[in-house]
Formats: C-alpha cells, structure tokens, sequence
C-alpha cells in the first residue's frame, strides 16, 4: 500500500468546518437575496410588511408576527379574508391599523370586521378606501426581534458570530 502525503489528507475536523462554512455562506446570500426582494417590491408599492403588536387574531396570528402584505389597490377583499385597515375615530381622524378578518358587509355599507380572538366585531365599519392590504403571509415570531431592546442584543451577537466563523475559516 502506498500512504498518502501528509498535505493531500483532509482531517476530519477540517472537512466539518468547511461544510458549515459553506453552510452559513449560502444561508446569508438566501437571506440577502430574500431581503434584497422585499426591498425592491416595497419601494414598487407591491408588498407592505406590519408587526403584530396583539394577540386579537390568535390562533391565527400572534403578537410578534410580521405579516406581509398585498396593497388594498390590486386585489379584491372578501368575507373571510384577513386585512390590515386603518382605524379611524368618530372624528375621522386615524388611530392605528389593525389587523382583522372580514365577516361580513360589503364595500358600499362598510365591512364588519373582528379578530378571531376577540368576542365581538369590530364597532367600526371599514369603508373601502381604509383597508391598506389583504394578508398574503405570515412570518411568525420575527416581529419579537425587531423591538430596540431585541435589536441592541442582536445586532452585537451577529457581529461577534460572523468574527467568529471568519476566525474558523482562516484556521
């Protein structure tokens, strides 16, 4: 038998090292591709993004989802479809959005709108013009990170992880 030179054998632990290398490369490039898009078809007016800061759409949606959305000009809403609306006091005068789903009404009278959490509808009635989007996705769980307090830990963390990993791909 012949025996490999010492510089052609690969130690096992440097062949782990490489694959979450590798691993972690692609994971960042996916996530700058996926962050790239919505940047660009949110400047477009094409998708919308809003944190959930309640639990009234539990189970459905709960506090700390993000949920993308459709902008209310190209897509038709119906019963049963979930919509972000602005709400609006009895002066007109806007108060928040929220996130319901539609159950009933119609876009001449108004749309009665309730949380699926909550006991009882909406007390206002959302015209046409007050619904922002349709509901088209949810993204659980990562609104709970987007609080200041979240960020100022997250933000060092990545930074110490990506000095860390650079260190294990030089040696």
């Amino acid at each position: 038998y012949v025996q490999a030179p010492p510089e052609r054998i690969t130690p096992k632990n440097q062949a782990t090292k490489k694959r979450i290398a590798v691993a972690f490369s692609f994971a960042g490039y996916f996530m700058i591709a996926v962050l790239g898009s919505f940047v660009v078809l949110s400047a477009a007016g094409l998708m919308q993004a809003r944190v959930v800061l309640t639990g009234s759409m539990s189970p459905t949606i709960n506090s700390g989802d993000i949920v993308i959305l459709n902008p209310s000009s190209s897509v038709v809403v119906k019963k049963d479809d979930i919509v972000t609306y602005t709400g609006r006091r009895f002066d007109g005068t806007a108060v928040g959005s929220f996130t319901h789903r539609i159950v009933g009404g119609d876009t001449e009278s108004g749309f009665i709108l309730k949380g699926d959490g909550n006991i009882n509808p909406d007390t206002q009635r959302v015209k046409r013009t007050d619904v922002v989007g349709k509901v088209v996705f949810v993204l659980p769980y990562i609104g709970q990170f987007l609080t200041p307090k979240s960020l100022f830990t997250l933000i060092p963390f990545i930074f110490i992880l990506w000095l860390v990993i650079d260190r294990i791909k030089n040696d």
